[in-house]
């Protein structure tokens, strides 16, 4: 199904010809029409230290081992022998893109491809002046007339039918399994997915270079039979997607590529890489407005797939078909779940995909698998409840660090919102709830009141309440709840000599909590944990927000007239 999505998708692109791909190509060698040397001719400007000159759309050969040249283009040891200090191997690659060049001619009777040949034959690189800046690496072409060749159609095409030729070479007519026509497979796939993994060449999602994956006694890639035209469409589709920033993330060692059946303004990519508050609320606003060309009736494909490197393959690890309207409204809730207010009592920034992913572990480079980020894709495309999974890991990173972080805890509202049934009303998440009585959130309310209290007390305490009893806490507060409750009556004895408005605040806020709790509960669920920590950093967040508006309007306060 993905093959086939990506051939619908290479319809809409400006591809390169069949079997042809971008180049750097350095140097134009420029020739007469009758096959006379003119000119090196550098393609650009050659600033850069780095500059390995102009793209050009060039014929391209399925890389080996062995010589493989390729047609009126290449490195310097094959379009001249001209190498450093090898000279037996420039040798035999020289000839052999002679033959492939004299081939061409034979089958094409290019004028152009004429003169090219008649240089060829007459070589003598001690007559022809080489630029010094000119290294044997480079990669160079033959320009007649002011004409690449390689540009020709007569050209292009003989390459096609050539590399058919080779890379069908024993296979016999049979269905294509992406376009469904009678044509001859091809035995590998000629072009690789690049920047998956570690290798610079790229590499192959269709592959059977062992006995475990071969069928019906079908060898290579014959046992999934694919046309030339086919595996060439899918592979420059896949490798646009994954070049362009706004239709893929790449997270780790893992490709996340998107994209529409027709042309849409909708970019996955950019909304879980880069959420700024101007698009969240725009697609917001897009997804639930109701108006013409929104959601209801927006029901263009939309296609997601997660690719990851395997060994020496490229492996697909999921595959999402969908609406945009769909993808839509998904993405539109899990922004909106999002929403929690921080310590200056105002909306921060929306987080994409990695922060809270990262969020779960002390370090994320190294421990995080794979399944976490496809897990909160899943969750952010196709909805439903966040994984139970995730969500057990939000509340072990809570107790293991001892903190309630702000991505942690939209990690915890999401999973106990996302599913529905438990009595939770979603815009009263937002921030702290009053009149939310669950024993659990109101025993994470109390723990923060009391290591506020603690703190305001006893300001330069190596070790806070959080630091020594946040897990237990969490989980048992029956069991502890007593003893903190016990020790800060010493806090509040200080503070109501030395700051008795303090006082009277923090005493009226452990009052009113407590009045709503009948009881400390013996234990906690993990739903009823990941509810204790939400509590604890609602409450947090009130207390620090009301703070910083108590010193602010201190400020703005007249000084007193010194009486004089």
């Amino acid at each position: 199904m993905l093959l086939q999505r990506l051939v619908e998708y290479s319809h809409r692109l400006d591809l390169p010809p069949p079997m042809y791909e971008e180049a750097p190509i350095k140097w134009l060698l420029d020739i007469s029409r009758d096959g006379q040397f003119r000119a090196f001719v550098r393609t650009s400007g050659g600033e850069r230290e780095d500059d390995r000159g102009r793209l050009f759309r060039a014929p391209h050969a399925l890389a080996t081992s062995g010589t493989v040249p390729k047609l009126l283009f290449g490195s310097c040891d094959y379009v001249l022998g001209l190498s450093r200090g090898r000279h037996e191997k420039a040798s035999s690659r020289h000839e052999a893109f002679v033959q492939l060049t004299r081939q061409c001619f034979e089958k094409t009777g290019d004028d152009g491809l004429q003169a090219v040949v008649r240089f060829l034959d007459a070589l003598d690189l001690s007559r022809i002046p080489i630029p010094e800046d000119l290294d044997p690496s480079d990669w160079v072409t033959f320009s007649v007339g002011g004409s690449v060749l390689f540009e020709r159609d007569r050209i292009s095409n003989f390459w096609l039918s050539y590399q058919e030729e080779k890379l069908t070479k024993g296979a016999t007519v049979c269905e294509c399994v992406l376009c469904g026509k009678m044509r001859k497979p091809v035995a590998i796939h000629p072009i690789k997915i690049k920047r998956i993994g570690g290798q610079p060449s790229g590499a192959s999602i269709v592959s059977a270079n062992a006995p475990a994956f071969m069928s019906y006694g079908l060898k290579q890639s014959f046992n999934a039979p694919t046309c030339l035209e086919c595996a060439d469409r899918y592979a420059k589709a896949a490798n646009t997607l994954i070049r362009d920033d706004r239709t893929h993330l790449s997270i780790g060692s893992h490709v996340y590529i998107f994209w529409t059946r027709e042309e849409a303004e909708f970019s996955v990519a950019l909304l879980l890489s880069d959420p700024t508050p101007d698009k969240v609320k725009e697609l917001l606003k897009s997804a639930f407005s109701g108006r013409a060309g929104t959601l209801q009736i927006d029901s263009t494909p939309f296609y997601a797939a997660s690719l990851s490197p395997s060994g020496g393959r490229v492996a697909v690890r999921n595959w999402l078909g969908s609406t945009i309207g769909v993808a839509k409204r998904n993405l539109a809730r899990f922004f909106r779940l999002q929403r929690l207010l921080g310590n200056d009592g105002q909306e921060d920034r929306p987080y994409g995909i990695f922060p809270l992913a990262a969020a779960l572990f002390h370090d994320p480079r190294k421990e995080m698998p794979p399944n976490v980020l496809h897990s909160l894709l899943h969750f952010a495309l196709q909805g439903g409840p966040l994984s139970h999974w995730l969500f057990f890991l939000a509340v072990k990173r809570c107790r293991a660090e001892r903190a309630v972080t702000r991505p942690r805890a939209i990690l915890l509202k999401m999973g106990l919102l996302s599913v529905p049934g438990n009595g939770l009303k979603e815009e009263r998440m937002e921030r702290l709830d009053p009149e939310l009585t669950t024993p659990a959130y109101l025993c994470g309310r109390l723990f923060a009141v009391l290591e506020n209290l603690q703190k305001t007390a006893v300001p330069r305490l190596a070790a806070t309440l959080i630091d020594q009893f946040y897990g237990i806490a969490s989980s048992a507060p029956a069991s502890i709840f007593g003893k903190i409750l016990r020790g800060s009556q010493a806090h509040l004895g200080k503070l109501r000599k030395t700051r008795p408005g303090v006082f009277t605040a923090i005493q009226q806020r452990i009052e009113e909590v407590v009045s709503k709790l009948p009881a400390f509960p013996p234990t906690l669920t993990l739903q009823e944990q990941g509810l204790f920590a939400l509590g604890y950093y609602h409450q947090r967040a009130f207390d620090s927000a009301a703070a910083r508006a108590y010193c602010k309007a201190k400020e703005r306060e007249p000084a007193e007239p010194d009486g004089r």
